[in-house]
């Protein structure tokens, strides 16, 4: 492939990246922070393509998951992002495993054989695999991230820095591997933990369920909604609850004109348009209050039969279960407050 299809290529994906980043963090973070990241990316790609990387190297083969990465560096507590996506890929490999697992203890079992390793071994191996690739690829991020000079010293130079980062990573892992197995063998730790295929998919599914509520609430202005609730169960002065309010309905009225292209000033300017956005939110807001309700009733009884089981089937995996439900509970809860209170101003014109 000739150097210009190649800048061609990237270029192109560049772009969508652009695009499509910017139609999603429109409502959601500043121009200007839109355009630092834009600017940062498009030094990326023209690095990329200076050290001969494939443009996919940058987006992970995957744009929309590229864009959420970009934009949630923006955002509050973006750690909380990174930390969820971390332990969601190592439960993504934690089911394959256990079934895995669950084959060989089948097999051992018709042979009357234990186990021929322990388990706790490939759950070390999946952590120190998934952690040295986090780290490779934010490094790489990092190194591309940097404006590189075109000579060949600097190419040269950034290239021996990434594989040379690669190389310690992998052997750092490699040694965590290993100390890890080391001490799992003296101090016997597959006596205290078993890990069976049930563990795992509990801790999948937790994962998911985690990172789906934070994705949703982070692509939802969760901040001023939930500013809300918590307004009012801290018994703030109503004026100030009010505004909160307001400022939640202004900047979910500018996410849903993103699409057309249109501004808060083009809505108030057109009275039928801002009477269907109005009644829009309005029935968005008493479909999420059922929901919450219904999801408020399931929540409440889960946590009953946890709190009533938790004595006879305590283990870490119920535990965090229980924790998760809790947790949700809380969650919802608070999010049935501030719709509440919201839906009393759905109606109410924008200026």
């Amino acid at each position: 492939m000739s150097e210009n299809t190649r800048t061609q290529m990237q270029s192109v994906s560049y772009e969508t990246v652009a695009e499509a980043f910017s139609e999603e963090a429109k409502s959601l973070i500043s121009d200007s922070a839109i355009q630092e990241t834009l600017g940062t990316e498009k030094i990326r790609f023209e690095n990329a393509s200076l050290l001969g990387l494939p443009a996919e190297k940058l987006t992970g083969h995957n744009t929309a998951r590229c864009c959420k990465d970009l934009l949630r560096q923006k955002q509050p507590l973006p750690f909380v992002y990174f930390f969820l996506c971390f332990i969601t890929e190592i439960s993504v490999w934690l089911v394959p495993y256990g079934i895995i697992i669950e084959i060989c203890h089948y097999i051992n079992t018709k042979n009357n054989a234990p186990l021929a390793f322990p388990t706790l071994y490939g759950l070390f191996l999946i952590i120190g695999l998934v952690a040295a690739n986090t780290l490779c690829r934010q490094h790489l991020l990092k190194i591309l991230g940097r404006p590189i000079p075109p000579q060949e010293k600097p190419v040269s130079d950034a290239k021996k820095a990434i594989a040379r980062f690669r190389f310690l990573v992998y052997a750092a892992a490699i040694t965590f591997v290993v100390l890890a197995g080391f001490s799992a063998a003296l101090l016997e730790w597959d006596k205290l933990f078993t890990l069976r295929l049930p563990a795992c998919f509990i801790a999948y599914v937790a994962c998911i369920l985690l990172s789906g509520v934070h994705n949703v609430l982070y692509s939802s202005h969760f901040l001023s909604f939930f500013t809300v609730g918590i307004l009012i169960l801290s018994r703030r002065p109503e004026a100030e609850i009010k505004t909160a309010a307001k400022q939640y309905l202004t900047l979910r009225y500018l996410q849903m004109l993103t699409p057309s292209h249109k501004s808060l000033k083009d809505l108030e300017a057109n009275a039928p348009l801002e009477k269907k956005m109005q009644e829009s939110l309005h029935s968005h807001m008493i479909t999420q209050r059922i929901y919450d309700i219904f999801a408020l009733i399931i929540l409440f009884t889960l946590d009953a039969v946890c709190i009533s089981q938790f004595r006879t089937a305590a283990s870490p995996a119920f535990a965090c279960f229980f924790a998760l439900a809790f947790l949700l509970t809380c969650v919802l809860l608070l999010a049935l407050i501030s719709a509440n209170y919201i839906l009393k101003y759905t109606n109410q014109p924008t200026r």
